[in-house]
């Protein structure tokens, strides 16, 4: 999905959309990468929900919250 969605966005904001996967954790290293990032207005992040929230219920150690610190995520 981000693929497609990478060309009409880059059309539109006049920048070049850079898609990077990040797989491991049922996408719980790629929210943790993308909530730390620098808060330039530049990172996004696509995920599917439904699989990060069964990782996040079955481990929750394992989920963004705990890894980032309940503080800084809410």
């Amino acid at each position: 999905m981000a693929r497609l969605l990478s060309a009409p966005m880059s059309a539109k904001l006049g920048v070049a959309v850079v898609v990077e996967n990040k797989g491991g954790a049922s996408g719980n290293i790629g929210t943790v990468q993308a909530a730390r990032a620098k808060p330039d207005g530049y990172p996004s992040l696509l995920a599917a929900s439904g699989k990060m929230l069964v990782a996040a219920s079955l481990a929750p150690l394992a989920s963004a919250a705990e890894l980032i610190g309940r503080d800084e995520f809410f």
